[in-house]
Formats: C-alpha cells, sequence, structure tokens
C-alpha cells in the first residue's frame, strides 16, 4: 500500500434527509434507494476525485467469504454505496464508462457497544424475498446516518460487484475506509434472518474477490512524510528553476490534483507597505485576524498556509527574453499553520509555499494600479505604506489563474530563514499581461550601488522531485490511477550530500524493449554541479530512440573527484498516526454533599440536630461569622422544624377497573330522551344526527361551551381541512417554490386562486369585507372586517362582525367577534402582535386580544373621549413618542375619522380607552402644490371639514404621518404639533384612497384614487413620475409588492391588475377576476409577497396566489432605480430632478454606522 497526500472528500448533502426511501430484498442483497429534491441531492467531489461530481445512486449490501472475514475480525458483509459521474445523464451511461462509478465500501466489525443505528431495525421488514419497505419523509435517513463515514480511506480501481450491473468491464473507482462500522450482537442477528432465494441464508451468497487493476493509495498527511532528497548547503541565493524555459524544461507529469481554496484572497487589508530593500521590492500587509488569506486542498491536501509577503524575484535576461516573458517574477510566500511564525515554518520541510506569477509586455489596454506605486520606491530603502482605502487585496496583486506546475524546490526568499529546507512551488501556466509603461516601471527601479534592480539576477537549479501538472481525472485514462510521484519514471534518489567542491554526475540508464548501445549511454550522463545550478543536458537530447523508458538515477562519484564516502539521510521510523480513543462514563464521583435531614426532637438524634443548628446560628449570625471568610458557591441547608402533631398519613391512590355489561348500557339510555335530526351536508346528502337529553337537558350544549372542547374541535377541524387544502397550505407556506433552473420559463404573471374565506350570513348582517389584517409576527393569521362598502348603500346593515382566520383552517374562522353595527376598520399591532384594533361604524373603537378565548375585550371608547359619530375610515398603530415620558406600557393608536379628525387613542389601566383629538383637518382654499387642476368646481360645501380616506405612517420618521381626502389632497402631519398639518400636496383629481412607500426606498411611494389613476411620487419633487392608468373605473387598493422592486398590485372594482413597470406602464402585465358575480374591495399582500388576500361585496375573501413571476432581483434598489430612470429617459427635466436627489434609498449599513 502506498501512502499518499490526498484531500479529504467534500461531502455535499450528506446530512440533507430524503423526501422518501425504499428498502427492498432482491433475492441476492438488500439494496437502498432514496428520493431527493434537485438541490438536496447528495454528491462526493474533491478529494481524489478532483473536480469531478458524483452523485449518489443507491446502497447495498455485499457477501463476503466467512473465513476471510474471521480472520480479518470483520463480519461477512459490506455496505457499498453506489455513485455515478455528473458528466453522464443515467447511472447506466456511466456504469459503462470507465470512472464513471464510484464506490464506497463501509466494513462491520460486532462489538458491545451500546450505541445502535436504527437504520438496521427496518431489516426486520425484508427478511424475505420481494419484500419491500418504503420510508416516509419522516422515517427517511441521511447518508451521513446509513453509511457513518470516516476519513482516512484507500483508493484503487477495480471492477464492479454490483448484482446485475449494466457492466462488468469498465474501471470503477473503491474507496474504502478504514474505520469500521461498529454495531451491536442484536443488530447482527438481523443479518442472520435474512432470506435469499432458495430459502438459504442471504449471507451464504458469497461472491469471489479479484485483485485490485490498480496500486492501492492510502490517504496521509503532506507534512507527516518528507521525500528522501539530500538538502543543499549551500547560500541561499536562489534555487527557484524555470520550469517554463526550452533549454532546461523537464517534461512535466501530468496529474489529476483538485483545485486550490483561495480563502480571504478578496478581502482587503487595514494596511500595507512597500519597500525598496536594495535586492527586490519587498511586499507586507496587515489584515483582521479573521480575513487573513489563506491557502488549502489542491495539492496541499487539509494544511493550511497563510499570506506572510511578497517579492519580485529577477530572472535571466536572456533566458526569459527565449521563453518570450520578463525577467521579473512575483512570488507570493505562505506559511504552514502548524507553526506559530514564519521562522519557525521556515525551518521545516514542506512549511513554506510559493506562487509564482510570471509577466509578459503586451499592448493590453489593462493596467494594474497596484504596479503605479513603484514610482515611489525607486532608490533603495524608499517606503511606501498604504492606507486601508490604498490597500490591495491578494486577488489583485497575484491575478491568479486555474493551471498550474507544482514540484518541490529550495526558498529564494533574501535572507531567508533556512536554505535547506524543501520548499513547495506552484508556478501558474498564465501569464499575467502589463502595458509597457507598467515595464517602464520596473526598469527604473534602483538597487544598491546605483545599478538596475533587474540586473540582480539569481542562477537556477533544478527541482528535487517530478513537475506535476493539473489536470483533469475524466481527461484521460491511464492503467493505473493516482500514480505516485517518481513511480512510472522508475526514478530511485540515493542522496549524497556533496562534501567540499566534490563534483558528482548523474547517469540515467535507460530500461527498454529494445537494447541500448554502450556509447549511447556515455551520452547520456548529466554532470552536474551540485548547488551551482547549469543543467548541461536535458532531456530533449535523449527523447529519440525511446519507446518505454524506465528511468532510474543512480547517484555515483565522478571518476576525475577524489574517493570519498557517501553520506546518506535515512528517513525516520513510521509510527502509527492514528490513535483510536473510546471515551466512556464512569460512576459519579462526590466531591461535596450535604444531606436535609429531620428526626425526632426527643431523641438523641435530635438533640444532636439542635446542636448543630446552634452551632450554624453562631457561625453564620453569631459571633462566630467575625472570621476570615472567602465567598464560595454551594448550597446552604434551610432548616425546616414541624411538630409530630402536623404530620398526616399520605392519601393512598390507585387505578380500579370497573365493568358495565352491554344490558347496564342499555338501561341507560333507555331513560334518555332521544333526538334524531336531519343535517344538511352538501346539498346532496343528509346526516342523522341523534343525541340524548338527561332530565330534558341537553349536555351537549353545556360541553360546546367550555374552552377545552372549543379548542379540541378547532385542532380537529384543521386536521380535517388539511385533507382537501394540502396542496394549498404549502403553496401558501412558499413549499412549491418555481425552479430557477427550469429550461422553459413563462412569465405570465397568473394569480391561482388556493382557497374562500366565508361564513354563512344571515339577514342584516353585513356582507362586505371592509378591511384586512396580517397579523405581523405570525403570517398564516387574518382578520377580516364585515361592514359597509361605500357611502351609497340605502339600507345600513344591522349587524357587523371581525373573523379572524388561519390557514390551516379554511373553512371556519377560529374566532368571530359581532357587533351591533357594521364594522369599518381593523389593524393588527406590530408591537403586541395578539392585539387588534377595531373601528366601528358608529365612531366606536375597541381593542380585542386573540389570544384570550373567553375575555377578549380589553378596552373600548366612550364618548366622552371620542364625541365624533362618525364612522371609522382607518387605523394606525404608532410608536411611542421619544420626546415623551413613557407612562404607559402598549403603544397607543390613531383613528381616522369620515369627518376629518383624528384622534390618538392610548391604552391604560382602564377599561376605556384613553381618547385625544390630534387634528381635525379644514378644506383646501386655492391652488395647493403638486398637480394642477384646470377647472377646480367651486362649491357650497355644507361642512368645512373634507372626508377623511386612509391615513399612512412615514417609513423613517416615527412621528410623521399622513392623511388623505376626498378633496385629493395629502396632509402631512405630525404627532408632535397637535392641531397643525407640515404640508399640503395635490396628488389626485378626486379623492385618494391608499399610500403606501416603496419597500425599497423611504422617499418613493405611491397613490390610487378616483380619478383611474395610480401615480408614483418622489419626496421633493412636486410631479408625479410615473402615472398608470387602464381602466375607467376607481383604483380602490395599489400596493407594492415585497419580492420584486418594479411589481404594483392594483384592485379595481372588477379585477386584479398586476403591472410591471420593467416591462410596460401602458397596460397591466395581467387582469384577474375570480368570482364575476361580486365586485372587489378591498386587497392586503401577505407576508412573504408571493399572495395576496381580495376581498369582495358577497362577504368572501379569496386567496390568490402569483404564478409564473419574475424572479426576484438581486439587487431590488438598483433594478427599481434602473426601471424608474428608463421610464423617465425622454422626459429630461424631470429625470434630472430625479438624479439630482441621488440615492433615494435606504440608508446603508456603513452609513448607518458612521
Amino acid at each position: 500500500m502506498l501512502k499518499r497526500n490526498i484531500s479529504n472528500f467534500d461531502y455535499v448533502n450528506f446530512s440533507r434527509h430524503p423526501t422518501a426511501g425504499r428498502l427492498e430484498n432482491t433475492g441476492e442483497t438488500i439494496r437502498i434507494t432514496s428520493t431527493y429534491k434537485p438541490q438536496d441531492m447528495p454528491y462526493l467531489e474533491n478529494g481524489p476525485l478532483g473536480d469531478e461530481k458524483y452523485r449518489f445512486e443507491f446502497c447495498y449490501f455485499h457477501w463476503l467469504d466467512k473465513k476471510w472475514a474471521k480472520e480479518a475480525g470483520l463480519l461477512p458483509f459490506e455496505l457499498h454505496g453506489v455513485f455515478s459521474n455528473t458528466r453522464f445523464g443515467s447511472y447506466e451511461e456511466a456504469a459503462r464508462r470507465n470512472f464513471g462509478i464510484g464506490i464506497i465500501v463501509r466494513r462491520h466489525v460486532d462489538t458491545e457497544a451500546k450505541y445502535t443505528n436504527d437504520f438496521y431495525e427496518y431489516l426486520v421488514d425484508v427478511q424475505n424475498p420481494n419484500d419491500v419497505y418504503e420510508f416516509e419523509d419522516e422515517e427517511a435517513f441521511s447518508l451521513f446516518t446509513i453509511l457513518d463515514l470516516g476519513s482516512v480511506y484507500s483508493v484503487y480501481i477495480g471492477k464492479s460487484t454490483v448484482p446485475n450491473a449494466p457492466s462488468c468491464n469498465a474501471d470503477v473507482i473503491w474507496i474504502d475506509y478504514d474505520r469500521t462500522v461498529e454495531i451491536m450482537p442484536q443488530e447482527v442477528k438481523y443479518f442472520k434472518d435474512l432470506v435469499a432465494l432458495g430459502d438459504k441464508p442471504m449471507m451464504n451468497i458469497t461472491i469471489p474477490t479479484t485483485s485490485p487493476t490498480s496500486p492501492i493509495y492510502h490517504s496521509v498527511y503532506l507534512l507527516d512524510y518528507e521525500t528522501n532528497v539530500a538538502a543543499s548547503k549551500s547560500k541561499c541565493i536562489g534555487k527557484k528553476y524555470n520550469i517554463h524555459s526550452k533549454q532546461n524544461y523537464l517534461k512535466s507529469v501530468k496529474r489529476n490534483i483538485s483545485n486550490i481554496d483561495y480563502m480571504n484572497f478578496s478581502r482587503d487589508p487595514r494596511a500595507g507597505r512597500l519597500e525598496n530593500t536594495g535586492e527586490t521590492i519587498w511586499i507586507t500587509a496587515s489584515y483582521e485576524p479573521k480575513d487573513v488569506p489563506y491557502l488549502q486542498n489542491g495539492p496541499l491536501g487539509d494544511e493550511k498556509y497563510k499570506f506572510e509577503f511578497a517579492y519580485f524575484y529577477w530572472t535571466d535576461h536572456k533566458l526569459a527574453k527565449e521563453s518570450g516573458v520578463l525577467p521579473f517574477e512575483l512570488h507570493a510566500v505562505f506559511s504552514n499553520t502548524r507553526f506559530q511564525s514564519y521562522e519557525e515554518a521556515a525551518k521545516r520541510n514542506f512549511g513554506i509555499v510559493i506562487l509564482v506569477r510570471r509577466h509578459m509586455e503586451t499592448a493590453s489596454k489593462y493596467s494594474n494600479d497596484f504596479y503605479e506605486y513603484l514610482i515611489d520606491v525607486q532608490n533603495p530603502k524608499d517606503v511606501y505604506e498604504f492606507e486601508q482605502e490604498e490597500a490591495f487585496s491578494l486577488f489583485m496583486i497575484l491575478n491568479l489563474g486555474s493551471e498550474y506546475n507544482v514540484y518541490l524546490g529550495k526558498s529564494t526568499v533574501p535572507n531567508a530563514v533556512s536554505c535547506n529546507t524543501d520548499v513547495i512551488w506552484i508556478d501558474y501556466d498564465e501569464i499575467v499581461e502589463i502595458m509597457p509603461r507598467d515595464v517602464k516601471y520596473f526598469e527604473d527601479l534602483m538597487a544598491f550601488g546605483d545599478k538596475p534592480m533587474m540586473n540582480n539576477t539569481i542562477p537556477t537549479t533544478a527541482p528535487i522531485s517530478v513537475i506535476y501538472h493539473s489536470v483533469y481525472l475524466l481527461d484521460y485514462e491511464i492503467n493505473g490511477w493516482f500514480i505516485e510521484p517518481f513511480e512510472g519514471l522508475g526514478i530511485t534518489f540515493d542522496s549524497g550530500i556533496r562534501l567540499g567542491n566534490m563534483q558528482w554526475s548523474i547517469i540515467i540508464t535507460l530500461q527498454s524493449q529494445d537494447s541500448v548501445k554502450s556509447e549511447d549511454s556515455e551520452e547520456l550522463q548529466m554532470p552536474i554541479q551540485k548547488g551551482l545550478g547549469s543543467i548541461r543536458t536535458t532531456l530533449d537530447d535523449i527523447e529519440e530512440g525511446i519507446k518505454q523508458s524506465k528511468i532510474m538515477v543512480n547517484v555515483q562519484p565522478n571518476r576525475l573527484a577524489p574517493s570519498l564516502s557517501v553520506c546518506r539521510r535515512q528517513l525516520p521510523k513510521r509510527m502509527n498516526p492514528f490513535i483510536k480513543i473510546t471515551l466512556k462514563k464512569t460512576a459519579d464521583i462526590v466531591l461535596y454533599e450535604q444531606r436535609s435531614t429531620t428526626v425526632l426532637r426527643d431523641s438523641e438524634e435530635g438533640r444532636l440536630v439542635e446542636e448543630d443548628n446552634r452551632r450554624y446560628e453562631y457561625l453564620t449570625q453569631g459571633q462566630g461569622r467575625k472570621r476570615i471568610c472567602f465567598p464560595v458557591e454551594t448550597q446552604t441547608s434551610v432548616i425546616l422544624t414541624k411538630t409530630r402533631s402536623v404530620n398526616t398519613d399520605s392519601i393512598a391512590k390507585g387505578n380500579v377497573a370497573s365493568y358495565v355489561s352491554n344490558f347496564e348500557m342499555f338501561d341507560t339510555y333507555k331513560d334518555l330522551e332521544q333526538t334524531t335530526q336531519s343535517v344538511d351536508v352538501d346539498g346532496r346528502h343528509k346526516m342523522q344526527v341523534t343525541t340524548y337529553k338527561v332530565g330534558g337537558v341537553d349536555q351537549f350544549v353545556d360541553i360546546n361551551k367550555t374552552p377545552q372542547f372549543n379548542l379540541a374541535l378547532m385542532l380537529t377541524m384543521r386536521i380535517l381541512a388539511g385533507n382537501n387544502f394540502e396542496r394549498a397550505q404549502r403553496r401558501f407556506r412558499n413549499m412549491i417554490m418555481p425552479d430557477p433552473l427550469a429550461l422553459q420559463v413563462r412569465y405570465s404573471y397568473r394569480m391561482d386562486l388556493l382557497w374562500t374565506f366565508s361564513i354563512p350570513l344571515q339577514a342584516g348582517d353585513s356582507q362586505s369585507i371592509t378591511a384586512l389584517s396580517w397579523c405581523p409576527k405570525h403570517g398564516d393569521i387574518l382578520a377580516a372586517s364585515y361592514g359597509i362598502f361605500g357611502s351609497t348603500a340605502t339600507v345600513v346593515p344591522q349587524r357587523g362582525c371581525v373573523c379572524i382566520w388561519n390557514i390551516k383552517n379554511p373553512v371556519n374562522p377560529e374566532r368571530i367577534y359581532y357587533f351591533n353595527v357594521p364594522v369599518l376598520a381593523v389593524e393588527f399591532s406590530p408591537f403586541v402582535p395578539q392585539l387588534i384594533a377595531i373601528g366601528l361604524y358608529d365612531g366606536a373603537l375597541y381593542v380585542y386580544d386573540i389570544s384570550n378565548i373567553e375575555r377578549p375585550r380589553i378596552a373600548q371608547s366612550q364618548r366622552s373621549t371620542s364625541p365624533s359619530s362618525e364612522p371609522i375610515a382607518c387605523i394606525r398603530w404608532i410608536p411611542h413618542s421619544k420626546s415623551e415620558t413613557r407612562l404607559h406600557d402598549i403603544e397607543p393608536f390613531l383613528a381616522l375619522a369620515r369627518d376629518g379628525s383624528i384622534t390618538r387613542y392610548t391604552l391604560i389601566n382602564s377599561p376605556y380607552l384613553l381618547g385625544y383629538q390630534l387634528m381635525k383637518l379644514n378644506r383646501v382654499d386655492g391652488n395647493a402644490e403638486g398637480i394642477l387642476l384646470d377647472n377646480k368646481p367651486i362649491l357650497l360645501e355644507a361642512n368645512r371639514h373634507p372626508q377623511g380616506m386612509y391615513i399612512a405612517l412615514d417609513a423613517q420618521q416615527t412621528d410623521v404621518y399622513y392623511v388623505l381626502t376626498d378633496e385629493g389632497c395629502q396632509h402631512k402631519c405630525s404627532t408632535n404639533y397637535p392641531q397643525q398639518q407640515l404640508h399640503v400636496l395635490q396628488l389626485h383629481e378626486a379623492g385618494i384612497n391608499y399610500m403606501e412607500f416603496s419597500p425599497w426606498s423611504p422617499k418613493l411611494y405611491l397613490t390610487c384614487g378616483n380619478d383611474w389613476c395610480i401615480r408614483i411620487w418622489l419626496m421633493g419633487i412636486f410631479r408625479p413620475l410615473i402615472t398608470l392608468k387602464y381602466h375607467m373605473s376607481p383604483v380602490y387598493c395599489a400596493t407594492w409588492s415585497t419580492v420584486h422592486s418594479s411589481i404594483i398590485v392594483a384592485l379595481h372594482r372588477d379585477t386584479v391588475d398586476v403591472w410591471d413597470l420593467r416591462r410596460s406602464i401602458l397596460q397591466p402585465a395581467s387582469s384577474t377576476r375570480i368570482d364575476s358575480t361580486a365586485y372587489y374591495t378591498t386587497l392586503s399582500l401577505s407576508r412573504c409577497g408571493r399572495s395576496v388576500a381580495v376581498g369582495n361585496d358577497k362577504g368572501r375573501v379569496e386567496i390568490l396566489a402569483f404564478e409564473e413571476m419574475p424572479f426576484s432581483p438581486h439587487f431590488q434598489y438598483d433594478h427599481l432605480e434602473k426601471t424608474i430612470f428608463s421610464i423617465l429617459s425622454n422626459q429630461k427635466d424631470l429625470l434630472r430632478d430625479v438624479k439630482s436627489i441621488g440615492y433615494f434609498g435606504y440608508p446603508k449599513l456603513s452609513d448607518c454606522n458612521k
């Protein structure tokens, strides 16, 4: 077994539970399959698989030879998990391709552990052939539970063992974990009871094994072993080897190496420093601890290398010219996080990683701003320090690529801590292209002695390992996967240390099918002077004539050199790096115990207890307390004494069964009064209901009044409603969402009916839905008020009500509150979500607590503090004012009456509300700012006060509110300035019904009114930005979508319209009408914004869901801003005014912190 550094697997989605599972006895094995959602499909990547992804297909049990398993100390079965490569469309196609299938192997061992895996218990249900057990969603197990994976494994190539596999010739990737699964003897019995075809034990179906078709590779850490290569003891003047040179090119070996993870490379440092040391340009940076860039994965495995510094390395001009690159490279130095400091890491093999970026001059206009700072460090000892705003991230400086070469070499760091340790070099293929202007910056750099720094050329030597080039696994197939470094090339190093000026020769011997002539062997001798670095002969000279070669590198003393002994460095004896630790529960260790005792007072024990109590009082309350004490947390005994006279015997309780015969039950019910009634179920069927009365009293009436029965009835109705509305409820909860990866996407802006809330109404009841309000903390609860809509009704209903609906029960409301007059307004409190404020037609207001079933009413208004008898048009809860003393816990609310009066109500410790009139509006004389009315009618108003239509709160200022009137005006008021209005705007030609701020901008709002228009306004501009007008009917309500910044939902008498400003402002994207016999009155978006509740004049509330809508933009404000600018592109003056305002979104987090 060959030990290799292989990075860990990524077990993606292995902890996700499938939607369903299946356990099947095929007669040969137990097969386990699972069904997952597309986004939850488990798959493997990284590790020996590189960038390939292998998705989970199924699991099965493989039966081993019992004799072999017993010798190995294992149970005679293994669990195999089968994964297929995602390059192929199906498992069958992948199974026919080499490396198309990966199989994970989990071996089992019988132990006395008390831990059990519940998964094995289901084997009882599939003991016989063709038995099938299907898991539900709640029972299904994740792959982590089934496979119980470890971290250390062996990987090799072999053939498939899957029963009835599509192909037996394709190579399969086997991943065999070292750690065995420990199961209990009880679980072993489940396997022994499995029966195969022919009524024989399934564990007897032994499948013979074959040898792997490749070497077996075991995963180890890179730093746990060191290659047997002699370390150079020459002065550290540069050991970097130019692998891209044609003259000194050493043929690289292609290997599948997973990608390197560049962590925090995009983070900007707090500060930076650029320094001319006289030899090179030194680059350092200072980061926050959590922002330090580091490398991991790829050839580094699980090791982490953090960034230390970067510098420029100057190469030979002639060699660089032949390679078509510039004579300098940027080297970035990273140190292993195992070591506390860079100095300690530099003294250890593989403690340092150096990234290499070559440069090439092009005519590209792109320039990296980083090179411009070289002007400030042209001369030796010049220093330039970056501020945080100027500092560059590592991605900007290094400009990394994806393909690279990795090998071992020596350090090129000027004045390095150690020159003898091995360094991991990562040299990227991509070349950084810079402008001629940037090249001039490097040419102007000066070193010590007033000479150009680019002339500080350092000679190079060959790498001390094979050069590996990163490739993809499935782009080539070789016999022997994941070849060991140096294996296949036949390279063996007899390490020698050069003593004095001794010279060595490396003789390369070729072993091929054809013999090699002796004179050819002499030509293959490549003398190298260790440490001086010039390879006189390359492999290009010996490529001809080689058909199938193994290169044996033997280090022999040069015949011309004196005969000296060869020093060899032996690898240390390897110890097992894995230690198994078993944690077991130990017996309780009593550190301190003080028991409380109760004894008879007139006994010897009682006298001892009294003496102990007196001593305790002396130490705690008497003179004994004056001593040195230390505060220690402990449990102090409490002295409880009682006399014998208060002791009573405990009451014994027990359960006693009783027997009632059928005759006794018959006689009992015969004496009762029986009543049978027929109940109409659905108009076509009737159900017989039989009730009994005791003494002429129906017991069901009393039972129905109990809170326990009502709660049980409510839960039962929820369960029954779930049978018919489960899919609609899942859609409302956004459990059924459109697939963003679907090949065909259609935007029709459709609205589908989920269900309808309706209650049976009697004669005289209010039928119109006047207001809707969603609970702000629980999006499933909706409050609906039933009253009179409009002012043209000839007959005022005698009664009204408020229903509290829950989506869990779309058939019946869970709360109903009846009133003697119609209800016009209802609003949940955003601060105390169980409170609702209710406004009636006669001007009265109530506050109810829906969590209190028996006594929900908290407070109501009274005529002394709220003399207005006009209908309540709107209610809004407001926060406590910061400028006032907070006297009450519950926040107040504002109520707008039809006579234009605004009253503030406060909940106090009283059954009545405390009302205070903030404002009573007056009609506007003359022309207000806003839109211009051509012919404003001059009417003799009977009332000088306008009719209040709606009240809206400001998006940012908690004390500012807006009142909309039937004159089409908007009155801006403040709770801090009673009986005053701050500003008046003319927004519509007729009454305004609704106003709402955009969720993405506190300055952008929309209004709709009886002039058939929807207008969008921006604060500070007295002209509407956009006017939407399509139907010739009033717009009762319009609201912004909370999931898409350019979509508006509007309500007319006959339709519900969806406008997409990005698409068109001339007509809505869709118009929907569900019930043609009813007229719409109001709407309210759900909290999630993907559904809407719409009320009509028949007392029904329709819950509609948005379907086939555009996907939400990632940057909502930017999308809204671009949409508005696009619409205003033909209105230059208005566009200039909007741009002059600048950013009109919500303040950014960084601005808030300032």
